[in-house]
């Protein structure tokens, strides 16, 4: 593992959640403590990279959306990796601490807004570089894949050697394994899928999938009825022009780098859903931040846990979870710079936002008097959710609540969709401009802010630029939210 100092944050140096590179090598390792990252978007301000001795090694530039294959980082491409030298200020900020003991606090580190901030980047191999497994078939490209697949026992390995498979839709039987070697690519060029059927634990490890035209909401990785429990892990899934993976009950979606697809990076439903430690990035490609688009959606889930993802610079939302999912938790997740919204949760029945890093989110602001759009954290028509140990810096807007006319309420059967018993507290917002903390209920609005137990508590304010708060329709001050019982 290397580190590398990114000008803008804070100091100490540990691996954050990884991701694969165009090269299939794990590269961009990500952040801890990762203050600034979010003026790299599309046309802000370039970063100079250092490492931990001070010598410059370049500067971090910024991706059009959808011309390249490399990711965030972009080490491979001279036109983002380049000698230069930037500056930075520093902020001025009031720091308020809200006192209130309502809960026993939870244990958090307040990030300062200072000149250094870490990056972490590390380096392992995707697919399987030690040859293919004992008793598994081996495949080249030129094979009659689907064939042979189809042919197989369920339960048979399938290892593909490198090289490029053109044209390949596959439907896998139950437990069926499926690994790539490094630089094996599967390429739609028209196909719908790479992957589709009704199987059973289907594992799909270590290959390259890209260019399939799949139908609307559907993806490159697509399950039919009974496709529950599969395993995908280690891949790079990218262009692909509708979505990258979609989920179903039992899934993991784990450690895969996602990227440049066309509406969402993963989407889809089910129960005992686990999408974990991926890299989600500039997916929405074809859709972007004006429509139904983002690095994730997830609907008509229950118990799905999104842990330790790194979702950045996405059209449109960074996370979103959307109607009808019970128990959701969202947890230790580095959520930077998307267009729209850094985490969604709405019309949904219960969920806990815990311990996720977010920050310049909404780079497209969205209703400027309205807490919704482009929020860091966004709670919409859910009751039951706990937002706490957050760190929230530079967001268009900060924490925001919703109970408003939403049309897809009908659609939630779990709960009855309002904002009841919302708790947050313990989260450190740091906010220049804009609304800090906000909610809006023009719909309940006296149930909403004084009868159905909504309570923001026990938060860091670092406020400048004139910072502020919403409470239903209008814009108040720390004191006016203080006193209104909002701490």
């Amino acid at each position: 593992m290397s580190c590398l100092a990114l000008l803008i944050g804070s100091v100490s140096c540990v691996t954050a959640p990884g991701g694969f590179g165009s090269d299939s090598t794990e590269r961009s390792g990500l952040i801890s403590e990762p203050v600034g990252l979010a003026v790299a978007e599309r046309g802000g301000t370039d970063l100079t990279v250092v490492d931990l001795d001070g010598v410059v090694i370049g500067v971090l530039g910024t991706e059009p959306r959808g011309s390249s294959p490399q990711d965030f980082f972009g080490f491979d491409d001279p036109d983002w990796l380049r000698n230069g030298v930037v500056t930075s200020g520093t902020p001025t900020l009031t720091t308020v601490v809200s006192t209130s003991t309502t809960k026993p606090p939870v244990t958090t580190t307040t990030v300062p807004v200072t000149t250094t901030t870490t990056v972490a980047v590390t380096t392992t191999t995707t697919g399987g570089g030690g040859g293919a497994p004992s008793g598994s078939v081996v495949l080249k490209p030129g094979d009659a894949v689907a064939s042979i697949v189809s042919g197989a026992a369920s339960g048979t390995t399938f290892w593909f050697t490198a090289g490029t498979y053109s044209g390949l839709s596959i439907q896998p039987k139950a437990n069926q394994v499926f690994l790539g070697a490094d630089g094996a690519v599967l390429a739609g060029n028209g196909k719908a899928y790479a992957f589709r059927s009704g199987a059973a634990n289907v594992t799909i490890s270590g290959l390259v999938i890209e260019g399939y035209q799949s139908a609307e909401k559907e993806a490159a990785i697509n399950p039919d009825g009974g496709a529950v429990n599969w395993v995908v892990t280690g891949n790079e899934i990218r262009y692909n022009s509708e979505v990258g993976v979609k989920v179903n009950t039992g899934w993991q979606v784990v450690g895969n780098f996602i990227h440049h697809n066309g509406r969402y990076g993963i989407n889809g439903s089910g129960s005992g859903v686990l999408v974990a430690d991926n890299e989600i990035s500039y997916n929405a490609t074809e859709y972007g931040a004006t429509g139904a688009s983002g690095g994730t959606k997830f609907v008509i889930t229950t118990g799905l846990v999104l842990r330790g993802n790194y979702s950045h610079h996405n059209y449109g939302n960074g996370l979103w979870v959307d109607i009808n999912n019970v128990n959701v938790l969202i947890e230790n997740n580095t959520v930077v710079a998307n267009e729209r919204n850094g985490i969604f949760l709405e019309i949904s029945c219960g969920g806990v936002i815990r311990n996720n890093y977010v920050e310049g989110n909404g780079t497209v602001p969205k209703l400027p008097n309205w807490m919704g759009g482009s929020s860091g954290i966004l709670v919409s028509m859910t009751p039951g959710v706990d937002v706490y140990g957050n760190t929230l810096i530079g967001n268009n807007k900060g924490i925001g609540a919703l109970n408003w006319d939403h049309p897809n309420v009908g659609a939630v059967t779990g709960c009855v969709p309002e904002l009841r018993n919302l708790e947050v507290y313990n989260n450190s917002i740091t906010q220049n401009g804009g609304a800090a903390a906000g909610i809006e209920a023009p719909v309940q609005t006296d149930n909403v802010l004084n009868n159905w137990g909504n309570q923001f508590y026990s938060n860091t304010y670092n406020l400048s630029g004139g910072a502020e708060f919403r409470l239903e329709g209008a814009w108040i001050n720390l004191q006016t939210w203080t006193t209104a019982g909002f701490n």
